[in-house]
């Protein structure tokens, strides 16, 4: 009760008394993070990690709020215009997606064409037109659907992730699974647990293989880019972190090879790049500058003219940290 009461405060005091109310003095901007539209009874959502996820009714309630404090901004409009010395807004927002998921078109989008607000997703394009997932929602998948049969937590398939994390075995919410996704990330790079959560799903029978598609297509990325308010940019190849233990190839590759696919399915060039889990290096940043006009992080904060480009500030939102006005101001406030 205590923290609880501790935190409604907090909470009130960044809504109340925080930047996006202050008098706008320079030329701010703030870059959301989203991730996922979806509701709560979309099958699609009980695999989700937690911190993933706003409902549609919430997300349509964030864009109200947001055009209460902000200018509403393209990113590359934003970044075009700081980098020609261009006048910039008093205080802009602008409103990013990573990793291009189908349910943007479905319930993000409808939300953004009504009030005419622009919007950038970042793609991972050889996950374009894709029936599958990315590993963390077939890990999730998997250990679900493996609840209550111990033999199967003994074969090959499973018992890397039980010795890894022991109390993956008796994981039946999203929270506890999430701790796995998240033991499993730490532990392992991303081709690892492409394949080993690929095998979990193989050794249960294909389970998700009639579930409704999750990515994107390039079909669908060109419908929507075609109203002018959806731009897009790379999130690399396979959503591969660029962290210093990848080899400088692969980096190069992840980050050149993908502008190159999306630049050619979509009939534009490519100019904004989003780092995989927020995880890079200096090695990332400089090919980002090669090839990229700008970047972004996932370190929470906001923006000026004078921010690094490519390593833009966002600030991550979600259903548990912004699902009521207040605590989505408090959000934007970038104290909390």
């Amino acid at each position: 009760m205590i923290k609880q009461a501790i935190k409604s405060t907090l909470h009130l005091t960044a809504a109340t008394l925080g930047k996006h109310r202050w008098p706008a003095r320079g030329h701010d901007l703030v870059i959301l993070m989203y991730h996922r539209v979806l509701p709560p009874d979309d099958v699609r959502y009980e695999d989700e990690q937690p911190g993933m996820i706003v409902h549609p009714d919430t997300f349509a309630m964030h864009l109200d709020v947001l055009q209460q404090h902000f200018e509403i901004v393209a990113l590359g409009d934003w970044v075009q215009r700081a980098n020609a010395n261009e006048p910039l807004p008093r205080r802009a927002a602008a409103i990013t997606f990573d990793d291009g998921w189908r349910d943007n078109l479905e319930f993000a989008a409808p939300a953004l064409a009504e009030r005419q607000l622009p919007a950038t997703i970042f793609l991972v394009s050889e996950m374009m037109d894709e029936t599958g997932n990315y590993w963390p929602e077939q890990l999730a998948a998997a250990i679900r659907l493996a609840q209550g049969n111990a033999a199967l937590w003994q074969t090959d398939a499973f018992s890397w992730l039980a010795k890894l994390h022991p109390a993956v075995v008796n994981a039946p919410d999203a929270e506890s699974r999430d701790a796995a996704i998240v033991a499993a990330k730490g532990a392992h790079d991303d081709a690892t647990l492409r394949a080993r959560s690929g095998d979990m799903l193989a050794a249960l029978g294909d389970p998700l293989r009639d579930q409704p598609r999750s990515i994107l297509t390039w079909d669908e990325a060109r419908a929507m880019q075609a109203d002018g308010l959806i731009e897009f940019g790379s999130h690399t190849l396979d959503h591969t972190r660029l962290t210093a233990s990848l080899p400088a190839d692969e980096r190069r590759r992840q980050l050149t090879d993908s502008a190159t696919a999306i630049s050619a399915e979509l009939g534009n060039p490519t100019r904004l790049f989003c780092y995989p889990n927020g995880d890079t290096c200096d090695g990332a940043i400089k090919e980002a500058k090669q090839t990229y006009a700008a970047a972004v992080t996932t370190a929470n904060g906001w923006n000026t003219p004078h921010t690094d480009r490519h390593q833009l500030h966002r600030i991550g939102i979600h259903e548990g940290n912004s699902a009521t006005p207040t605590s989505f101001r408090a959000r934007l406030s970038g104290w909390l």
